[in-house]
């Protein structure tokens, strides 16, 4: 029964140990490539857009900008939005932490039952604390904006776990070794740039083909080497094919509104884990019980559901805010639009003109099924038809978590200025980055003359790190400021951690009650 049982576990551990491994090495590579495609295609003209206002230079009206060197909470009216944005973001939080934490301790129940014959008390602390390491990790990754805040606090958190476990000797030591340090290098690099927003949405691919390439490998055992490689290979498209299929599930699920994107990149470090785990437990214990680990999974997403269904989010209607800015800033845009995530979603939605600096976050699985399949020219926005179904298409639904969305739009050089008229036009605020700017910035320079043209009235947020960019703004629009100004332009740092403050004091009494 032993062997029996060490082939089953192999079928469960290798493919998910490989599919982990070549969605690690394969996802750079895939989002680099990704990255130049959209590049290109930004770069070539659709053929299609009847015409376009001339760029020409428009006298300014009138208009005031307030100086914000140090963005302060705004009045008790912004000040109540804030709160209201915070809360949102804690009942985020807490539902999926509660899911988690309801995970952890059945995966908790599970090694109590694995190890009862040499198990004490300390023990059992020992590993309620490491299965609720992901709790943690997922509680970082939903309320702290800053990549380096999120790794000191989980570092911190495996440095007491490390201390913790020394109490339960011989055995924390395996704990420690098995369910913390491989689990814990996975997060970190799940988390990085360039596999944050790929390796979610590569991982069924690579996880189907590997699991049929294993078994290929099984059922060929005892024939030739022609024979194994044949079926391994037949596996490994076979199962590729239907690692696709359940990439266009999730494709389908998130254009219907019933998955988020950040839901998806929790989701999918969850389920590694689970099968990271139950790997582990097979592995140790050689017997087909210990495949029911895999079981803390779909408790996770059943609790998350009930817990949002005995809580849910308010029924608002969205504020739509624009996000404009100075293209290729890397990851001072990438820290900008995390800040967003944190702090506006749960009040409003975004939209913005999508381009490369932001291409290592906000890839979803229409955009990722769209360029493996050598589509992705058709999210690009090619005419005033297929800009006025996008329009349309936007309902300012929230997300199955509660956050509301974000739409990006694709544009070629010839389209992107049409996009950007008709957002500025329906969005309620415009948030626009110009840290970077200078005379050398057509595009922004266009942006700028088109708000002060249609937008006077309208909360516009004009954020800038140094004085030469406030005066390239001065010089090109010219007015004058004032205080009480719907406009403002903030003096922010060049690695801002907070940018709520000004936002929601922009909006002032515009915003709804």
């Amino acid at each position: 029964m032993g062997s029996g049982m060490f082939v089953s576990a192999k079928l469960l551990a290798v493919p998910a140990l490989f599919a982990v491994l070549l969605t690690l090495l394969l996802a750079p590579l895939l989002l680099l490539a990704y990255r130049r495609h959209v590049t290109t295609l930004m770069a070539a003209g659709s053929g299609a857009w009847p015409g376009d206002e001339p760029d020409a230079p428009t006298p300014a009206p009138a208009w005031q900008i307030v100086e914000l060197a140090q963005p302060g909470a705004g009045d008790a009216h912004t000040a109540a939005w804030r709160a209201a944005a915070r809360a949102g973001q804690q009942r985020i939080a807490i539902t999926t932490l509660g899911a988690g934490l309801a995970a952890a301790l059945f995966m908790t129940a599970c090694f109590a039952l694995a190890f009862a014959a040499s198990l004490s008390a300390s023990a059992l602390l020992a590993g309620l604390a490491v299965f609720c390491l992901p709790v943690l990790a997922t509680g970082l990754q939903l309320l702290v904006a800053s990549p380096g805040r999120r790794v000191l606090a989980f570092a911190a958190a495996l440095l007491a776990a490390y201390l913790l476990l020394g109490i339960a000797r011989d055995l924390g030591q395996s704990l420690f070794t098995g369910f913390v340090l491989l689990p814990a290098l996975l997060l970190f690099v799940f988390g990085l740039r360039f596999w944050r927003g790929v390796a979610p949405l590569l991982l069924p691919v690579l996880a189907g083909a590997s699991l049929l390439w294993v078994l290929g490998a099984e059922l060929a055992r005892g024939g030739g080497d022609g024979l194994r490689w044949a079926l391994r290979l037949l596996g490994f498209g076979l199962g590729a094919g239907l690692g696709w299929f359940a990439l266009r599930a999730l494709q389908a699920r998130h254009e219907a509104g019933r998955l988020g994107d950040q839901q998806l990149f929790v989701d999918a470090w969850w389920l590694v884990y689970v099968v990271y785990t139950t790997a582990v437990f097979t592995m140790m214990k050689l017997q087909p019980g210990w495949f029911a680990v895999l079981l803390a999974f779909p408790l996770y997403l059943g609790v998350r559901r009930l817990l949002r269904a005995a809580w849910p989010a308010p029924a608002t209607t969205p504020l739509r805010l624009l996000l404009l800015r100075v293209f290729d800033q890397g990851r001072r845009t990438e820290r900008l639009f995390a800040q967003l995530e944190q702090d506006w979603r749960a009040v409003g939605s975004i939209a913005l003109i999508a381009g490369r600096d932001l291409a290592l976050r906000n890839i979803g699985p229409a955009d990722m099924v769209a360029f493996l399949s050598g589509r992705l020219h058709r999210r690009f926005v090619a005419g005033a038809a297929a800009l006025q179904q996008r329009l349309a298409a936007d309902s300012g639904r929230r997300d199955p978590d509660g956050h509301f969305g974000v739409d990006h739009f694709w544009c070629h050089a010839d389209t992107w200025r049409p996009v950007m008229r008709s957002l500025a036009a329906r969005s309620d605020v415009v948030l626009m980055d110009l840290r970077g700017f200078g005379a050398d910035r057509a595009g922004c320079a266009y942006e700028l003359r088109h708000l002060a043209r249609t937008a006077r009235a309208k909360p516009v947020l004009l954020l800038v790190a140094e004085a030469a960019e406030a005066d390239a703004v001065r010089a090109l629009l010219g007015g004058h400021e004032q205080a009480g100004s719907p406009w403002r332009l903030a003096r922010v740092g060049a690695t801002a951690t907070d940018l709520a403050p000004a936002l929601f004091a922009a909006l002032g009494e515009r915003l709804p009650a």
